[in-house]
């Protein structure tokens, strides 16, 4: 029957990396929703761009064909093409945060990559450390 209990001296190696990859994981997260909300928010207003094209010229025929006289048809219609423009910009707007925030977060999970990595490269470097020095010792002593 084999032990698989971490070894004493690797513990709190092994906690700095579970730390590091929580801490990536988070951002990695934070960077697929941020991504996910921009391609929506893009497919938002494109969906309300079109509408608008094709409610714009439907309005406009209507209301020459009114002779310039707006009903409340045509009024509610005008309204909602307005929010419609309106809502264009807030996606804009909304576009040009998510960007700046997709971009914080690309320096945030490249930081915590980082921090992972040498996390990583921590807790082999410790093992290989006192698993190949007792092995070295025992070579030497040969000679």
């Amino acid at each position: 029957m084999s032990d698989n209990t971490i070894p004493e001296y690797l513990q709190p190696a092994l906690a700095q990396l579970e730390k590091a990859r929580a801490a990536h994981l988070e951002n990695a997260r934070l960077m697929d929703e941020t991504v996910t909300a921009i391609e929506r928010a893009e497919q938002e207003k494109n969906a309300l761009t079109q509408a608008d094209g094709n409610d714009a010229d439907d309005w406009r025929t209507a209301f020459r064909a009114a002779g310039g006289v707006l009903s409340d048809e045509l009024k509610q219609r005008h309204i909602e093409r307005v929010a419609r423009r309106e809502l264009v910009q807030e996606y804009d707007n909304l576009a040009v945060v998510l960007n700046f925030e997709r971009e914080r977060l690309k320096g945030a999970c490249d930081s915590t990559a980082t921090a992972y990595r040498k996390a990583h490269h921590h807790l082999l470097s410790l093992y290989a450390e006192h698993v190949s020095t007792p092995r070295l010792l025992a070579v030497f002593r040969h000679f």
